[in-house]
This record gives C-alpha cells, sequence and structure tokens, in this order.
C-alpha cells in the first residue's frame, strides 16, 4: 500500500517532523551524558587536588602526589595536569652522586 494513500501530505509532513525532533532529542541527551561526565570529572579533579593540598603536598614528591591522585581514581594523565608537571619531570630520576663515599 503506497503512503500517500494511507496518510494524507499533513499527516506525513507532521510525521517527518516528530522524526527530526526525536533525533534532536537524542542528540541532546548524548550531549548531555557527556556534559555530566566532564562535569564529575572536574568535580573529582577539585576534591582530590584539596585532599592533596591537605596533606602537605610541599613535603611530598611529585611521584608521591600522582600516586594519591590515581588512588582516587584520576587517570596519571590527569593527575599530572592537575599538578601542572610533564610526564618527563614525573620520570626524572636524578643521576648518582659518584662523590658521596
Amino acid at each position: 500500500m503506497d503512503l500517500k494513500k494511507r496518510f494524507s501530505e499533513e499527516q506525513i509532513i507532521i510525521f517527518l517532523g516528530e522524526a527530526e525532533a526525536g533525533l534532536l532529542v537524542k542528540e541532546l541527551e548524548a550531549k548531555n551524558t557527556r556534559l555530566k561526565q566532564l562535569l564529575a570529572e572536574s568535580l573529582l579533579e577539585i576534591e582530590v587536588t584539596r585532599e592533596a593540598l591537605r596533606k602537605k603536598v610541599n613535603a611530598l614528591t611529585r611521584q608521591d602526589v600522582v600516586r594519591f591522585i590515581v588512588s582516587r581514581d584520576l587517570s596519571g594523565h590527569r593527575a599530572l595536569l592537575v599538578i601542572r608537571k610533564s610526564t618527563s619531570a614525573l620520570r626524572y630520576q636524578p643521576a648518582p652522586d659518584h662523590n658521596k663515599r
């Protein structure tokens, strides 16, 4: 059966409009989900940073700070961003002092 015989042009236009609106809603839902995820990550970063600062970060090494932040469910990369350090600074190992006895 042909659609034009089953439905009037007005009905077809209404159906197409509803279908398009449904797609827009799905796009908005996907964007909303992504924004909620970004907000949750940001709030976690803030909380971890505050917690690290309460633990007197000055006395800790960079590696200790990153380990602490990672233990609070942030990735190593995010931890480095939080403390504003590069990967190379984190991995840096001073050369042994051969002058010490």
